[in-house]
């Protein structure tokens, strides 16, 4: 499944991991099946899985854990990759923000 980052269905799955909102997006896995594992594509042909939204800058987001949890158990795949960035992605390894950063330190 593969979702524009304007379809309201996307817009709504980004909206419930950045804030943590369990509720709203254990209503859209089941509501939407393969959501966990769909990917959201933006205007420049680069898509994304959720488990990527969810490690996303700024690195945490309210309930993250619970939300990777659920992701999880839906069916995301922590080994997808981004697809068609300019930049080269991680895949979602789990490791903390710090490890897999390509920010550069201070």
């Amino acid at each position: 499944m593969t979702l524009g980052s304007d379809d309201p269905v996307a817009v709504a799955l980004i909206q419930a991991i950045r804030t943590g909102d369990i509720d709203a997006l254990e209503h859209l896995l089941r509501q939407h099946p393969g959501l966990a594992s769909a990917r959201i594509q933006d205007s420049k042909g680069s898509s994304r899985t959720p488990l990527h939204v969810a490690a996303d800058w700024p690195g945490y987001f309210p309930g993250g854990p619970a939300v990777v949890r659920l992701l999880a158990q839906a069916g995301a795949d922590p080994s997808a990759p981004v697809i068609g960035a300019a930049t080269r992605k991680r895949r979602c390894t789990g490791q903390p923000a710090a490890t897999t950063s390509t920010s550069p330190t201070r």
